[in-house]
């Protein structure tokens, strides 16, 4: 039996130890997220509402007895009954159908913008993760390093070519660096935590640490952003509205009424209509119409402003992509630098000022490199939302 409930936990063990990348853990997030299932609530109640506006109101029914004294003091008894019913004029569940749609088309859009924005944020934050871990990474491979200046410092120390100081120089590098190291872990737990959080998901998740992103990643342009989605949306349903607030009689009642009194049996047909004399909602139509212009006028806006900011950071990508190239180049040539001064060190022919100051080049390079790198996803991330690559 314990060997059963061993095997049957494996896979879960082994499913916690291994690193997933970001699409599964997005997936993760998606099914997860109670940020978005709330949002998609909204979706279900415009449906709903639709269902409200379309149906049909209830008959109407009125029953009442009468109670007749004639002059000879005999009582007789009477009733009468009548039974109404609303019913829309022609075009009206139509108009009203194409206005509900146009409302759970507006509420779709908003919730398309709200989980595309929730893509934007998830990404950036797991760039965020990816750079501090990357960053982590490049100052232990700074402490490798250290650690061989000071076993050379040592070495040297110890056969009379180099001196006390020096090796104490080298060994107060390193420990300046095991210290900036534990900085460094407390970030990337703190940037662990925040991702998690905006995911929505409790449990711990080993994650690879890749950026989703690189210069070749620039899509063509596009613009057909959320916010333009929505503004499109929002002037459709003020129309629509328009349309419907300009109609002055939606529906009518039609009834019917039987009378039994002791001395005949009356029965009448009718039909009942609000009359427009003072109540013509010009002014509803009026206020949609405006609503409906002010959404043009946003959606006109939005396309400008976003255009522009498009081209910016298209401009900027490409900006980086030369810085990226140049750091590139610099960091081979530095790189054959540091292992010249290492070499040169070890054998008495070079001082250790130049050692570490080769050393300190080289890492502010890679953490250049790092830094465009990360400025390049963070710049796409941007693009592809305001190109609506996060819409489906």
């Amino acid at each position: 039996m314990r060997l059963l409930s061993i095997f049957l936990l494996l896979p879960i063990f082994l499913w916690a130890n291994v690193a997933v990348d970001f699409e599964t853990f997005k997936n993760m997030a998606l099914k997860e997220s109670l940020f978005l299932k709330n949002r998609k609530l909204k979706t279900e109640i415009s449906k709903k509402e639709k269902e409200i506006a379309l149906r049909y109101k209830n008959p109407t029914f009125e029953l009442e007895t009468s109670r007749f004294d004639t002059e000879l003091d005999s009582i007789k008894n009477g009733y009468r009954g009548t039974i109404s019913q609303p019913v829309r004029l022609f075009g009206v569940s139509e108009e009203l159908k194409s206005f509900s749609n146009a409302k759970i088309s507006l509420s779709v859009a908003i919730y398309k913008k709200q989980k595309a924005n929730f893509l934007k944020i998830l990404e950036k934050a797991y760039t965020d993760y990816v750079y501090k871990k990357r960053l982590l990474g490049l100052i232990k491979e700074e402490l490798e390093i250290a650690k061989k200046v000071v076993l050379i410092a040592k070495e040297r120390y110890k056969n009379g070519t180099g001196t006390k100081a020096k090796f104490l120089q080298a060994s107060l590098e390193r420990a300046e660096i095991e210290n900036a190291i534990l900085s460094y872990e407390n970030e990337l737990f703190m940037t662990y935590q925040n991702l998690l959080s905006i995911a929505g998901i409790k449990k711990k998740v080993a994650l690879k640490d890749a950026f989703l992103y690189d210069f070749s990643s620039i899509k063509l342009k596009n613009l057909k952003s959320p916010e333009v989605k929505i503004a499109s949306k929002k002037r459709e349903f003020y129309l629509k509205e328009a349309k419907i607030s300009k109609r002055l009689i939606k529906e009518i009642d039609i009834f019917a009424e039987y009378e039994k009194e002791p001395e005949q049996k009356i029965a009448r047909f009718g039909v009942a209509l609000e009359l427009p004399l003072f109540n013509l909602k010009k002014e509803e139509e009026q206020i949609a119409r405006i609503k409906a212009l002010q959404s043009l006028f946003e959606g006109d806006y939005i396309k400008n402003f976003q255009s522009i900011k498009i081209d910016s950071l298209r401009e900027s990508l490409k900006n980086l992509k030369n810085i990226y190239h140049q750091q590139k180049k610099l960091l081979k040539k530095e790189m054959e630098l540091l292992e010249l001064f290492k070499e040169g060190y070890a054998i008495s022919k070079g001082s250790l000022l130049d050692l570490l100051d080769a050393k300190n080049r080289l890492l502010k390079t890679k953490r250049k490199i790092l830094s465009v790198m990360k400025k390049c996803n963070d710049y796409i991330i941007e693009l592809n939302y305001l190109q609506g690559f996060y819409n489906e």
